[in-house]
């Protein structure tokens, strides 16, 4: 089993350079974190074989510095884990009809776990809230027959499936030492059982529940779309009032069905001191903000015409969520895979990477390891030190 992410286009080069969030981001870290050898060809054509005791600066660029910049990487080795070290892991992935009360509910839920430091780092939980119009086929092949049979008031009575407004919870316990079944706790999922149409807990190995988690559809909506990603580091998000806030920012959108916007919201937590989010942090990779307790990744598509109505409602978001009286976060802290605004990183690189010794640090292996360029395709690149 390998901690992979959620979206099956993503694939392995980008994925690993950025991160490699997913799932089970909390209980066993990032996908970049279980690197152990990377090959590539530089500048000169030279093969280099990579490690943290080899060259520990270049390790530490390449994963989390700035994606694709520092040579062709041809191979990597990575660590694996085995199911038989994980027996008794368990999964939910609960459907629900969108509604704000409902929404609000859950999401209580969330930030309940995310702010407590002490949580049990053996838990994972991300909600997501989609548009109408998501193939649910996409997350759920067997759905069709069964919300025909157990949900007829949905179904239709046309015979046709529908694709209403929906919020989908993926939550997960995977015991991560021997005899770690006392730290399973039934009622972390039975609070999930209010207002559920679909879903149920499955007892799995960890390399088939794993494969539960993923988006099989290319792109959640044929349009394009204003993209944000959010990081925190609060443990106070319920009093700063961001469940009923994010709430309403979602049915802002959500809830006028013409408006031609769609959302694809993500909010997932990552927090508490056991955390192996956290925990791996000064594991010789470079990816940024292990302190974050909660990622919110909130992309709207629209139309061409209603593209301006996606900056408004993006542009309340960041104003609102981000800054000295934020909702969400009192810094503006962003992820490399989930981007956006400012294209050119010498404004912005404060917003990716927590000091300028480490900006400073990856310039210096950009300079050596690219001195002319031929790996800087754009202006988001880390700049060569002068």
């Amino acid at each position: 089993m390998a901690v992979q992410g959620q979206c099956t286009e993503v694939h392995i080069g980008g994925h690993v350079q950025t991160g490699g969030y997913g799932q089970l981001a909390r209980s066993f870290g990032l996908f970049g974190d279980y690197v152990r050898v990377i090959e590539l060809i530089d500048h000169n054509g030279k093969e280099l074989s990579v490690t943290r005791k080899t060259d520990p600066d270049l390790f530490f660029a390449i994963l989390g510095g700035s994606p694709g910049n520092f040579g062709v990487i041809t191979h990597l080795t990575l660590q694996v884990h085995r199911d038989r070290d994980y027996v008794g892991s368990r999964g939910l992935r609960a459907l629900y009809l969108y509604d704000p009360t409902t929404l609000k509910r859950l999401v209580d839920i969330l930030v309940k776990a995310s702010d407590d430091p002490d949580f049990p780092p053996n838990y994972d939980l991300c909600i997501s809230v989609l548009s109408s119009s998501f193939l649910l086929f996409d997350l759920w092949p067997e759905l069709d027959g069964q919300m025909r049979e157990e949900h007829p008031e949905v179904y239709g009575e046309d015979g046709l499936p529908g694709w209403p407004r929906t919020i989908v919870v993926y939550a997960q316990w995977v015991p991560l030492k021997p005899n770690d079944e006392m730290s399973y706790k039934p009622d972390f999922f039975s609070q999930f059982d209010e207002d559920k149409i679909f879903g149920w807990v499955e007892q799995k190995a960890m390399s088939k529940l794993t494969g539960d988690w993923i988006f099989r559809n290319v792109r959640e909506f044929d349009h394009p779309y204003e993209k944000r990603t959010y990081t925190t580091n609060s443990t106070n998000l319920q009093g700063q009032g961001w469940p009923e806030w994010v709430t309403n920012r979602i049915d802002a959108i959500i809830k006028p069905e013409a408006n031609r916007c769609w959302l694809s919201v993500q909010l997932q937590m990552y927090g508490g001191k056991e955390s192996r989010f956290r925990q791996h942090a000064d594991n010789g990779t470079s990816f940024s903000f292990r302190d974050s307790t909660l990622v919110a990744t909130l992309d709207c598509f629209h139309t061409p015409e209603a593209k301006q109505r996606a900056l408004d409602w993006q542009a309340v978001n960041d104003q609102e969520g981000i800054g000295p009286n934020g909702k969400f976060s009192r810094d503006d802290r962003r992820v490399l895979w989930g981007s956006y605004g400012d294209y050119n990183l010498a404004n912005v690189w404060d917003k990716y990477h927590e000091s300028k010794e480490k900006y400073d640090r990856l310039r210096a292996v950009r300079k050596r390891m690219d001195p002319n360029g031929l790996s800087t395709p754009n202006t988001f690149c880390v700049p060569r030190a002068d």
